[in-house]
């Protein structure tokens, strides 16, 4: 359904004189993710809705999305798995944020950080592609990723006496990203062994 809303609006753009056909299949391509990512957070926010915590949901998407544009990861094959996956762990993540706000201490939400620090200094800019991301742009993507993690932890630290439930949030949001950098870098690594094999 994505690739043919992404083709059909392309294909109305090239009749508008919007596009030239020589751009056609990098416009396609970048309407597909922008159709693709637009799906995945409206069904998230609708996700959210059905729980009740729409603020919740849509603060999880900021930290989450700030976050995963500047690190990479795990990628789907295609953009129904991406999708379909991303909501299933959406609403996992969101719910054990909202079931272990009460119990976890201050001293985890420490850890976390240390952890997550640690895991986007090793793993930053995880591609899904054959060919890996340059140096210099993971360097970049390395420095965003750490200044946007602390000003979330920033918010944490803010956020812990007042409204732990939000803090938690943020954790966990940190938390499935983390997960995917990991996932990613071994599948990465599983992809290298068998192009040796």
């Amino acid at each position: 359904m994505i690739n043919s809303v992404a083709k059909k609006t392309v294909l109305y753009m090239y009749k508008n004189n919007v596009v030239d056909q020589k751009d056609i299949e990098i416009y396609e391509y970048g309407a597909k993710i922008f159709f693709a990512t637009l799906v995945s957070i409206l069904g998230s926010c609708l996700i959210a809705t059905v729980l009740g915590e729409l603020f919740f949901g849509v603060l999880f998407l900021c930290v989450y999305c700030s976050l995963r544009c500047n690190t990479g990861g795990y990628h789907a094959n295609s953009f129904r798995n991406c999708i379909g996956i991303f909501w299933v762990l959406f609403t996992i993540t969101l719910k054990s944020a909202f079931a272990f706000s009460t119990c976890i201490s201050d001293e985890i939400f420490v850890i976390f950080f240390i952890v997550s620090n640690a895991s986007v200094i090793l793993l930053c800019g995880i591609s899904n592609s054959i060919e890996p991301i340059p140096i210099l742009r993971k360097k970049v993507m390395r420095k965003r990723a750490i200044l946007i993690l602390n000003g979330w932890y920033t918010v944490i630290v803010f956020m812990l006496q007042r409204n732990r439930k939000m803090s938690t949030v943020i954790v966990f949001a940190i938390l499935l990203n983390q997960l995917l950098l990991l996932t990613g870098k071994i599948k990465n690594k599983r992809r290298r062994k068998y192009e040796k094999i």
